[in-house]
């Protein structure tokens, strides 16, 4: 071979080897490329399945946490968490619980639940170029808070006509509230002669294959029209009832006061408390009552709750041409805080079984209304305070009403009612 010709080679071999170097660091970012589509995908993928874990794990716990079942709150979050594809037992998960939170602007507080997922994803082409494996890393944080939602007069019973009733020329005006009946009847809310509501919504139950209704008897003044919705449950079913023997035995016969100044203390009153007139005043604290009537005098107190057992004089009857000024406990430390009157879960419904709520016009009935298992009349105020909630088996308004639900600002009040939400 000449010298020319070994020469032509030697330049051709170069070029050769230039191309095949040119050629694998493109072939490496082409894979690289691919890696990061592909393997970046799983990652992303892996990333949200943690994530959801995370959240169930979190929402299980402070579900447990709401409960009282602190002892549950890692078994239920670890739990939840395996069923979304994050075993802590496995190799490469880690599942870590905390209440309270270790982390985050919740930290400390135990009334929240912080679950981390950790897990390593493998990577497929991009190992040809580096990482071997991912860290996969999710933090979600929920817990128990106040739930300033729901309703703000509610009827529980499921098949009664006129669920809520609204009778004669009364007019219920709850603007800020929501008024919902849990009946399915096609009657489920009924306006007779005149009757009118004036709220944020109106709405009666939906179900499966069935929903309520509504007849406006008269001029239509339903504002907005009723419509179909999903009822909330009873927000108050686990609300405990006071063991009159725990308390203080204020009475062992009927007490009636009939025209005298009388100031009461808290402690149960045996056979009822009958007030036909006077300026009564009631201190602050829990009254267990075998029934309250009273049809007369000036009855007030502030950071009241009164519980009717359902015996004795059986009702809580507040009649019209009573001047009342009550507003509920106002502490958060209370489990009947917000909670003004609360009328047994054993009395039936159908007299003497039904409680009444009425005062002059000037007269005020600021807290949580519960009757869960009996007919209310309520007649109502026109100068209602800047809180209440009515909640009973039906609910008949018999005169004008005006109801308000406005927590914190307005009333200085903290919901009863807890939910389990996210915050992190």
């Amino acid at each position: 071979m000449t010298e020319g010709n070994k020469r032509k080679t030697t330049v051709r071999d170069r070029r050769r080897g230039a191309m095949f170097v040119i050629f694998a660091a493109a072939f490496a970012m082409l894979l690289a490329f691919a890696g990061l589509s592909l393997d970046g995908g799983f990652i992303y993928y892996e990333r949200q399945r943690a994530q959801a874990a995370a959240d169930a794990g979190a929402y299980a716990g402070a579900l447990e946490l709401r409960r009282g079942s602190s002892a549950w709150i890692v078994p239920s979050a670890k739990e939840d968490a395996k069923l979304n594809g994050f075993d802590d037992a496995e190799a490469d998960v880690t599942v870590t619980v905390n209440n309270p939170p270790a982390n985050g602007p919740r930290t400390g507080d135990a009334n929240f639940v912080e679950v981390i997922v950790e897990s390593i994803a493998p990577t497929t082409l991009l190992r040809v170029v580096g990482p071997t494996a991912s860290r996969v890393y999710a933090r979600a944080v929920a817990g128990i808070q106040p739930d300033y939602g729901g309703p703000c007069i509610l009827a529980l019973n499921t098949s009664a006509r006129g669920g809520i009733t609204v009778s004669g020329t009364a007019t219920l005006n709850a603007p800020t509230c929501d008024v919902i009946t849990r009946s399915l009847d096609n009657q489920a809310i009924t306006a007779n002669g005149g009757g009118c509501i004036n709220a944020s919504t109106i709405g009666f139950a939906t179900g499966t294959g069935t929903t309520g209704g509504y007849v406006a008897n008269g001029q239509n003044c339903l504002s907005p029209a009723p419509i179909g919705v999903i009822p909330p449950e009873d927000p108050y079913a686990s609300l405990t009832e006071p063991n009159p023997s725990d308390y203080t035995k204020r009475a062992n016969n009927r007490t009636t006061i009939s025209g005298s100044t009388v100031t009461l203390q808290p402690g149960y009153y045996k056979g009822g408390i009958k007030i036909t007139g006077g300026d009564v005043t009631l201190s602050p604290g829990l009254y267990i009552v075998d029934g309250m009537d009273v049809s007369g005098g000036y009855v007030h107190g502030d950071g009241v709750t009164v519980y009717n057992t359902g015996g004795g004089l059986k009702n809580i009857t507040f009649n019209g041409n009573t001047h009342s000024e009550l507003t509920a406990t106002n502490d958060t430390s209370s489990p009947y805080n917000n909670i003004l009157f609360f009328n047994s879960r054993n009395a039936s419904c159908g007299n003497p079984c039904d409680g009444k709520i009425n005062g002059t016009s000037d007269s005020t009935f600021e807290g949580v209304m519960y009757f869960p298992t009996v007919e209310l009349d309520y007649a109502g105020t026109e100068d209602q305070s800047a809180f209440a909630q009515i909640i009973a088996d039906t609910i008949r308004f018999t005169g004008n009403a005006v109801v308000e639900q406005d927590w914190d600002a307005g009333s200085g009040r903290t919901p009863t009612v807890t939910r389990v939400s996210f915050t992190e």
